[in-house]
């Protein structure tokens, strides 16, 4: 009987899945549907599939029944919305019972689902601002907000159908949902084998290979993945134990997982799904977005490159025995993965949206995989490219539904413009100051278990305060965007290096150490670039553009050094400090814009080299032995 009703559901799992593919892909080529229709059948696939998915997961029948329970309920009130929707506008502020009830179902299920798809934090937020809004205006200042009465705020929370559970709807429909699908039908097609077998050509080249493997594979499928946990827990069962094999501390093989795995993010031409929702709630291209992106990506991995090298020659690691690899084979299989690539940034370029862009991407990746016998897919593994990506994206798309919830609520009581007028008192004037804020509220953020709600929450208030103290409005978002992919590598809810730490068997908090130095880039780039646009391929000043890209590798060369105390051999603490203090000098230029600080940071680096290579050629190197 049981066996009955889970093939049954698996079965429902499939048909609606495959419902809503067809529905956003036939969407992103012909308007089936003007907007309020569009994304309200969007959110009610999305609840659907998030209950649909978790009764397939759960064993127990009483939860079950109570998921099918509320999957009955999202019908009922998200069709009733669908079929009614032009009046339910027309009627805003003066709704009748049924309609405040589809509404208030709507809020319900969204906040259920949000608990499903991403855990009780956002829930619990969205809750508390529903709280705060009707009972702030009884609080004492600061925090007393304006009154909000009970069929206002259902307006602005459901029907009236353009904010609150609707307000970020657009972004999961028309830039996050066929991207994430993209994703999980390239990974079907077997991208993660291709990009591991990529970073084993790398594992016999250098010191630290096996490591090595870990970044280049972990860089490549987190660009298809977009979750840093996924590819935590995709590349980390393989990477990680070999790692340990090859002499890695457990913590060390778990931090570099977690810090490589974050990364793909960040990583053009397909970044995480911040940078799609960035594109969405500013405006601006995603390939201008992705172009912005390209220089910090290049820092950031080249650092964790860095740490692993350097991590290696500490411990005096051998160097991986090349493995016999089909390099043909591999040459072939690689335009499966590659012509999709090549044809997103080209279709980029010429400024296609993004829906579209992701509909051919797809279209080309199905086409491309089934014309080899050797790369073609079984139709399992077809059918769980296609499910995993959209049970991603549904989760997605009511994650920016209570996302909603919270800007509704900031919005009408007036919280969010106290916040902006908060960060520029607190920071007192400093923009400096202000960007150390910013980043300590998106950690706290980083708590709802994803970048993208992190980001999305710290914007609505963020950025307006960083461009009052004259943050450009692009680079704000950039900053924001950049900080949140971060959030995860931060204690206490590092939720990657959780992942990390329990393949590796290594203990968290130590695990999280590590990931944050050989990530260290992605905590100090964002704030040169935001001083420095030249980063973000903006100069404004020539001369000043050449001493930003050079003290910005040295400030961050510098930083690595010290953290891992070696270089050519171990470093004494005195060459620690002076590394440290090169790389502190550095930093002060780029934010002061003062090249006296850069070039004295510069020449402090070189100092602190010369000194230390001379101690280390009085001393003996040892050479790495190549493992048998």
């Amino acid at each position: 009987m049981k066996d009955g009703v889970n093939g049954a559901i698996k079965i429902a799992v499939i048909i609606v899945t495959f419902l809503m593919v067809i529905y956003q892909m036939v969407s992103s080529q012909v308007l089936l549907l003007s907007s309020v229709p569009y994304l309200n059948l969007h959110l009610l696939f999305s609840l659907v599939i998030v209950f649909l998915g978790a009764a397939r997961d759960k064993k127990s029948t009483p939860l079950r029944l109570w998921l099918m329970f509320v999957i009955v309920v999202a019908i009922f009130a998200l069709g009733y919305i669908q079929l009614n929707w032009e009046d339910i506008q027309q009627r805003a502020y003066f709704n009748t019972t049924l309609d405040l009830t589809a509404g208030i179902l709507a809020v319900l299920l969204v906040l259920e689902a949000t608990r499903i798809a991403t855990g009780w934090f956002l829930s619990i937020m969205a809750i508390g601002a529903v709280i705060y809004g009707f009972v702030g205006a009884q609080l004492p200042a600061p925090l007393t907000i304006q009154s909000m009465g009970f069929e206002q705020t259902m307006t602005n929370l459901s029907v009236g159908l353009d904010n609150g559970i609707y307000a970020f709807i657009p972004i999961s429909a028309n830039f996050l949902f066929l991207f994430i699908l993209f994703g999980g039908v390239l990974s079907g097609t077997g991208a993660d084998k291709f990009f591991l077998t990529l970073g084993k050509i790398v594992m016999s080249k250098i010191r630290g290979g096996a490591a090595m493997m870990a970044v280049v594979a972990s860089c490549g499928i987190g660009m298809i993945t977009g979750s840093a946990a996924a590819n935590a827990a995709v590349v980390g069962t393989i990477t990680i134990p070999l790692m340990k094999r090859f002499g890695f501390k457990p913590e060390e093989a778990g931090g570099i997982e977690a810090a490589a795995s974050n990364g793909g993010q960040i990583m053009p031409p397909i970044m995480g799904m911040s940078a799609f929702a960035m594109a969405g709630m500013t405006g601006i291209p995603y390939i201008t977005i992705a172009k912005m992106a390209v220089f910090p990506a290049i820092l950031y991995f080249g650092l964790v490159g860095l740490y692993v090298y350097l991590t290696a020659g500490k411990h005096r690691l051998p160097m991986a025995a090349k493995e016999p690899i089909d390099g043909k084979e591999l040459a072939i299989s690689s335009i499966n993965f590659i012509v999709p690539i090549l044809l997103i940034v080209v279709m980029m370029a010429y400024g296609f949206s993004v829906n579209y862009i992701g509909f051919w991407a797809i279209i080309t990746t199905v086409g491309i995989s089934l014309i080899r016998k050797k790369t073609r897919p079984s139709l399992t593994q077809f059918v769980n490219g296609f499910v995993t990506g959209t049970v991603q994206a549904a989760g997605i798309g009511v994650t920016t539904a209570a996302v909603g919830i919270i800007l509704a609520t900031l919005t009408m009581s007036g919280l969010s413009v106290k916040l902006v007028l908060g960060i520029e008192a607190w920071s007192l004037g400093s923009v400096l100051l202000a960007l150390v804020l910013v980043q300590v509220i998106t950690v706290a953020m980083g708590c709802a278990g994803a970048s993208l709600t992190a980001y999305m929450i710290v914007t609505i208030f963020a950025v307006p305060a960083l461009q009052k103290m004259g943050v450009p409005f692009d680079i704000g978002h950039f900053f924001a965007m950049f900080i949140s992919v971060f959030a995860f590598l931060t204690p206490p809810v590092a939720l990657v290096s959780l992942i990390t730490a329990k393949i590796a068997e290594a203990p968290y908090m130590k695990t999280a150490k590590e990931s944050i130095k050989a990530a260290v880039a992605g905590f100090m780039v964002p704030y040169i670039f935001v001083f420095c646009p030249v980063i973000l391929l903006k100069p404004r000043d020539p001369l000043f553009a050449v001493v930003a890209v050079i003290g910005s590798i040295i400030c961050l060369c510098s930083l690595q050094v010290s953290l891992v105390g070696f270089l050519l051999t171990d470093l004494k603490p005195r060459e620690r400090g002076l590394f440290l203090i090169a790389a502190a000098l550095a930093f002060i230029g780029l934010v002061e814009r003062s090249i006296p600080f850069s070039a004295i940071g510069v020449a402090l680096f070189v100092a602190a080299f010369l000194w230390h290579r001379m101690r280390a050629r009085a001393g003996s190197i040892d050479v790495e032995p190549v493992a048998s």
